[in-house]
């Protein structure tokens, strides 16, 4: 497994992408997470990944709230049509919650992912997750530290 300290990124590992470990705080807990940037096994990363890293962890605690809020929002959204799919198991993968911080126990943070973007000036990162009601994976995506998708993890990979 080759790997290379990276100016910006730190000690990186090649796992058909670069990859180390992480935390992050989610929900008021430090969550484990694996970093991953999107480049060939000869690294040339992107300016724009190293600047959405950058950024990324300079304002990760306030993007965290804005990530979470942006989830439970999404979850608000999909809950009724959701729970008319999933019938008897709706309770348990998809209950009804009152409040943002209750949705840690149905999603599970998994990856900090920070995708090519083929030259274009724009500074893009995925945070990746499990949950309880699809096996494709939760995503946010940010673009230039905004907001701006919530949906399965097609939306970033």
């Amino acid at each position: 497994m080759e790997e290379i300290n990276d100016s910006v990124f730190g000690l990186l590992k090649y796992e058909d992408y670069w990859t180390k470990a992480g935390t992050i705080n989610i929900f008021g807990k430090d969550e484990q997470v694996k970093i991953i940037i999107v480049a060939d096994e000869e690294p040339e990363f992107e300016d724009s990944q190293r600047e959405a890293y950058t950024e990324f962890f300079k304002q990760k605690d306030n993007l965290a709230k804005d990530f979470e809020k942006a989830l439970f929002d999404y979850y608000k959204s999909i809950l009724p049509e959701y729970r008319d799919r999933l019938g008897d198991d709706a309770d348990s993968l998809l209950p009804i919650l009152s409040n943002q911080e209750e949705l840690s126990k149905l999603v599970k943070v998994t990856d900090i992912y920070f995708p090519e973007t083929y030259g274009e000036e724009i500074r893009i990162v995925g945070i990746l997750f499990n949950c309880t009601w699809t096996d494709k994976g939760l995503a946010v995506k940010f673009e230039n530290e905004k907001v701006v998708k919530v949906g399965i993890q097609d939306i970033i990979l």
